[in-house]
């Protein structure tokens, strides 16, 4: 009996790891929002012009949430919206992460007369790169959404994505 136990444990963990797995492969669907985490990402590689290749990440929000922008301004209490990622195959980061919309932005006086930065709705973040066919970008995006009463737990989203 506790064989099986161990084996039907052993199974729902691995069941729950496979579930939970964040990966997108080029422009896979978006991930869902949920009531625990009202943003969906969605992770994309575009080839410019020039011949350099940009990596997306655009955050679709529910009605009433935002995110706090890579700059958030305020206290120093906010969360910003901050990305990570590893060292690519053959490939070489042109520039950092930027946003490609401009954030709200507001004196709070919750925040000492602070200027706070956000997003709301849909916005994309960028980074431009340099990479052969096949390289892989495997990172992280961190952030925090709030509504007008409540701010969720700092959430980490995990992506990977190949270049075409």
């Amino acid at each position: 009996m506790r064989v099986f136990l161990k084996y039907i444990i052993v199974v729902l963990l691995v069941s729950l790891c496979v579930n939970n797995s964040n990966a997108q492969f080029g422009s896979a669907p978006p991930l869902k929002s949920t009531p625990q985490n009202p943003v969906s990402w969605q992770f994309s590689i575009k080839k410019m012009d020039n011949g350099a290749y940009r990596l997306e990440a655009k955050a679709t929000l529910a009605n009433g949430f935002h995110i706090w922008a890579q700059d958030p301004g305020g206290d120093g209490s906010l969360i910003p919206t901050s990305f990570t990622s590893e060292q690519m195959q053959s490939g070489k980061w042109i520039n950092d992460w930027k946003e490609m919309e401009s954030p709200k932005s507001e004196k709070v006086s919750v925040f000492g007369d602070a200027v706070v930065r956000w997003f709301e709705k849909t916005v994309t973040f960028y980074r431009d790169f340099n990479a052969k066919k096949g390289d892989k970008i495997k990172g992280a995006v961190q952030y925090q959404s709030c509504n007008d009463q409540m701010c969720f737990p700092p959430a980490i989203q995990n992506f990977m994505v190949v270049v075409d």
